[in-house]
């Protein structure tokens, strides 16, 4: 009995507060991804065709590109 009560990872008093605090930072984590692939695609949208080239991608290839970054 006294392992189970020593578990590492055994509910803690704050629990239910704990778990909507993790929900909230969960969306925001993911609405901040989001946002940061939204700027990639918009930076990267603006180069030239010559820039784009030296990097290695064709305009066509940008949501591939950012999709494969960030999700």
């Amino acid at each position: 009995m006294e392992a189970i009560l020593h578990r590492p990872n055994r509910l803690h008093p704050g629990f239910p507060f704990t778990t909507i605090w993790n929900g909230f930072k969960g969306f925001f984590t993911v609405v901040n991804r989001a946002l940061e692939a939204q700027r990639l695609y918009t930076r990267m949208s603006s180069l030239s065709p010559a820039q784009l080239e030296r990097l290695g991608l064709k305009r066509d290839d940008l949501p591939q590109f950012v999709a494969k970054k960030y999700f």
